[in-house]
């Protein structure tokens, strides 16, 4: 009854908007429950969460008024309700939701179908990882590295190049048997199959295929029963010389919650980093999307957003969504204007407390110099150095102008700026440990 109360609203909705604004917003909306007269419904992302909220309020409530559902509301909330944990379930001897088995031809269906190599942008920040999925993909499973280890931050397209090496052995032959999952998908059928007493299937599954492909193991953190399950499924796997391929938010030896053994096997293979895209990059992976959507962007409206956006891909691809759709919705063309009114509050939020003096105070007292310093005009290693992360900060994470940006440094013109810039991106892409200390002054500055 109660996902009825939701069907008909939507029914309605569908009646009083363009077909174009209910299928990018509300088709992908998710009814959870009604909860004291508020009805509870998952958005995909906090962009359209709070697109939702902000441009179909008025809608929902004339459409509850016109069902004479008095008191009714609806409350919008991101994601969905988690699934039951390893931990519950092995306290409680139950699942309360268990997730039904897949066979291995069904698995190309959870796989997006943009995530492809064809629509993935190489850069020197994610070249190395690039390369190596593409070679695992286009030689025998096992014949290159295995396993093949990703790791590199949230959203930088790990997932995307995981799925890429999916839609590939997809590709070439249905002999290759592929499952591509993520960990959490693994835990909840290990969890299933417990509760069903389907072990045996579960194992025969997961241990008598060609490839697997296993996204974000971090999320095994503390699951050991799940781990237990994996270090068998990974033994027997390499063991037969089948492909692995894994991706991590960090290295396998910083991994916590991880058993040793299972790390030491993650690194048995090849390890590659994706690092976080410089500007250029993120302004060709902007076009890139735009492309695929057949929308063609400005390049000034592309660097409005690559400039504001710190290094989050699928934030840049939230943007993108945010402004087509604000375009379709408005009826106007994408341009600088319409870009600034889709998108302006959005990065105004995430800057508003934020100020190039505030940066400068932080990198002059991390390197026991004064703001004085930075700003003057010397070029003696120890306050030129800690000049260049100030301004690479600015621009990484205020997105300010480089012109502006050379003003606040006491006068300096944008080509010094650049350069600066540039002398750090350089040297993060050759130095593992500059980059952890550039990154632990964007955390700071988050």
């Amino acid at each position: 009854m109660a996902r009825e109360i939701w069907k008909k609203i939507l029914d309605i909705a569908r009646k009083k908007i363009s077909p174009a604004q209910f299928d990018t917003w509300l088709k992908p909306l998710n009814f959870i429950r009604i909860e004291n007269d508020v009805v509870l419904v998952s958005t995909p992302n906090p962009l359209a969460r709070e697109f939702v909220e902000n441009e179909f309020k008025d809608l929902f409530e004339d459409i509850i008024k016109e069902l004479q559902m008095k008191g009714l509301s609806i409350s919008f909330v991101e994601g969905s309700p988690q699934d039951p944990s390893e931990e519950l379930f092995l306290q409680q001897q139950k699942v309360e939701k268990p997730v039904p088995a897949v066979s291995v031809e069904s698995s190309a269906i959870s796989l997006n179908p943009n995530y492809t190599f064809d629509n993935f942008v190489p850069a020197h920040t994610n070249e190395f990882a690039y390369a190596a999925c593409l070679a695992v993909s286009q030689d025998s499973p096992a014949k290159q590295y295995n396993p093949l280890y990703i790791h590199g931050g949230v959203g930088l397209g790990k997932t995307h190049l995981l799925q890429s090496v999916a839609h590939e052995f997809f590709k070439r032959s249905k002999k290759i048997r592929t499952i591509y999952l993520s960990a959490e998908r693994f835990m909840n059928e290990m969890i299933s199959s417990i509760g069903n007493k389907r072990q045996p299937e579960f194992r025969e599954k997961y241990r008598k295929i060609d490839v697997l492909i296993l996204d974000d193991v971090q999320f095994f953190k503390d699951k050991t029963a799940t781990q237990e399950e994996l270090f068998h499924t990974f033994n027997a796997l390499h063991e037969d010389q089948k492909q692995i391929v894994i991706s991590s938010d960090c290295n396998p030896s910083e991994l916590q919650g991880i058993a040793d053994r299972l790390k030491t096997r993650f690194a048995w293979g090849l390890i590659a980093e994706i690092q976080p895209p410089d500007l250029e990059t993120k302004i060709a992976i902007l076009h890139k999307k735009a492309e695929a959507r057949g929308v063609s962007i400005p390049d000034g409206v592309a660097s409005y957003i690559a400039s504001r956006v710190a290094s989050n891909i699928r934030e840049l691809e939230g943007c993108l969504t945010k402004l087509i759709a604000f375009s379709n919705f408005k009826g106007r063309p994408i341009n600088n204007e319409l870009a600034h009114e889709a998108l302006q509050n959005q990065f105004e939020a995430t800057n508003r407390f934020l100020t190039v003096e505030a940066i400068q105070k932080l990198v002059a007292a991390s390197y026991k110099l004064k703001v004085n310093d930075i700003k003057a005009k010397s070029n003696k290693a120890e306050i030129v150095l800690p000049r260049q992360i100030a301004m690479f900060l600015c621009k990484e994470v205020m997105g300010i102008s480089l012109p502006e940006i050379g003003r606040k440094f006491g006068g300096k013109h944008h080509s010094t700026v650049l350069h600066s810039v540039r002398k750090i991106e350089e040297r993060m892409s050759e130095d593992k440990a500059f980059q952890q200390h550039i990154q632990g002054f964007i955390r700071s500055l988050r």
